[in-house]
């Protein structure tokens, strides 16, 4: 039963360092209107089976240590709410995913694995 936990866990740290990767990949380029979604394993190896994706849109405060703004997130109640600008899957390997060219985002991604069944 541990070894089937660590199993999960390990996969689960996979999928966390991916995403992790995903997101500085695509902070790291600026202002985009297109990126290519490389999602890998711990060991840089493209993952297998598949894996689906979302990019929100980030609104929250943007603030820059050491200045001082009027709405920054302790003066500001932030918006909790960002709304999706693309979605999709992938059977494996890279893929393109086309952004608007202004703005801040998140990238969400999942295993694209079955339910389990009920039991």
């Amino acid at each position: 039963m541990k070894d089937g936990y660590r199993g999960s866990r390990k996969s689960s740290d996979r999928w966390v360092l991916a995403s992790l990767l995903a997101m500085l990949t695509l902070f790291a380029h600026g202002a985009l209107h297109a990126f290519t979604l490389n999602v890998v394993d711990s060991a840089g190896n493209p993952v297998a089976g598949g894996y689906r994706y979302l990019v929100e849109s980030d609104t929250t405060n943007l603030t820059v240590p050491g200045v001082p703004v009027n709405n920054s997130i302790s003066l500001d109640i932030h918006s909790s709410y960002a709304p999706p600008v693309a979605t999709g899957a992938s059977a494996g390997g890279p893929t393109d995913i086309a952004v608007p060219g202004t703005g801040r985002y998140f990238v969400t991604v999942l295993p694209d694995i079955p339910a389990p069944p009920d039991p």
